[in-house]
């Protein structure tokens, strides 16, 4: 396993892997890029998957340092390689179910930033450790795109429907004791206890999650927004048959809190939040295979065939520009057609997670 270590390093430096007697650690290595993910990223982990599964041991996945575990997809080298966008996203789905597939513990450290594909790679363990220093977003209304890599099964499987669906339309971000009072984390280690004395305690045990239950204490209410928000979220968002619908209860909601929330709102492609919502709606009732599945169809629409709208949100975000032109520019003109045909487009391409996942074996 030495030797397999060290070559397997030689050929992906983006990707470092480590095995001690009981756990396999990875770490996303691109700090310059605060380890946006890319391609070599995605084959990197691909391949420390394969050892795990082959070797039976946990499998711990964080960032090489402690400022982001993974900001996003590198969307400078989507929107360069168009062409490349199926072969990338289902690498990525891969990856997802893969990890969750696992038969020991999977593990995902938050520690930093945790964006877009970043969260699809951490919400696929079933043990996701949140620390003061995490940050979840998950920006992609402000692209025209929509939340994917998993967020239609973890968005309503891990947190609750209210909060789900408002992390999934306004793309708010979140610091470590709200990543674990949404659910999002399962387990949070405060400040007291410094990080790299508790990574050196997950070698220790057979069990990591061990080591994490003697950590793990619950985060102060006064840190978390969605506790002081939680009466507000729960009235804006539950229980609604549209976006329209949330616009109006937070246009009827006299807070600070509404009016920038919908100040937020606006700001995003109506058409990514229709098609958000409706792919909420539909995971609620679907497991983490179904969702992959449908987000890589709807993913290859909204990013080729009908890619206006992702490449200049694209664009505008790697230029830090605003007042993006969505097309169509209000959600009055984004139809019931334009959703299904996402949802349902001929042209779209088809992931069958179970049948092609054999080339992992």
């Amino acid at each position: 396993m030495e030797r397999l270590d060290l070559l397997y390093q030689h050929i992906c430096p983006e990707v470092i892997f480590k095995s001690s007697e009981f756990t396999n650690f990875v770490q996303i290595n691109r700090p310059p890029q605060l380890n946006a993910i890319n391609q070599k990223i995605v084959q990197g982990i691909t391949a420390c998957i394969n050892i795990t599964r082959s070797s039976r041991k946990n499998f711990i996945i964080s960032g090489v340092n402690h400022k982001s575990f993974g900001a996003g997809g590198d969307l400078d080298m989507i929107i360069k390689n168009v062409a490349g966008v199926a072969e990338f996203l289902r690498g990525l789905h891969h990856i997802f179910y893969s990890i969750s597939q696992l038969p020991t513990e999977t593990i995902s450290l938050w520690t930093g930033y945790v964006i877009g594909s970043g969260a699809g790679v951490a919400c696929s363990c079933n043990i996701r450790v949140a620390f003061p220093s995490s940050c979840y977003i998950m920006p992609e209304n402000h692209i025209g795109l929509f939340p994917d890599v998993g967020a239609s099964y973890f968005l309503t499987h891990y947190c609750p429907l209210d909060i789900g669906l408002y992390l999934s339309l306004t793309g708010t971000k979140l610091r470590g004791a709200d990543c674990y009072i949404s659910g999002l984390c399962n387990y949070y280690i405060p400040a007291e206890f410094p990080i790299d004395s508790f990574l050196a305690e997950l070698e220790r045990f057979p069990s990591p999650l061990f080591a994490i239950q003697m950590f793990h204490r619950e985060p102060k209410s006064s840190d978390s927004m969605i506790i002081r928000q939680r009466e507000n979220i729960y009235e804006c968002f539950s229980d609604v048959k549209s976006v329209e619908e949330v616009v109006e209860r937070l246009k009827q909601n006299n807070s600070q809190w509404a009016r920038e929330t919908l100040t937020a709102i606006n700001g995003m492609c109506p058409y990514s939040l229709k098609v958000a919502f409706q792919a909420f709606m539909s995971g609620k009732d679907m497991d983490l295979c179904e969702c992959l599945e449908m987000e890589f169809n709807l993913e290859y629409h909204m990013m080729v065939h009908e890619n206006y709208n992702f490449l200049t949100g694209a664009r505008h975000k790697l230029k830090k520009q605003v007042n993006v032109p969505w097309m169509p520019a209000s959600l009055e003109e984004v139809t019931n057609e334009m959703v299904g045909n996402a949802f349902f487009s001929p042209r779209g391409l088809r992931l069958r997670l179970k049948e092609l996942n054999t080339v992992f074996e």
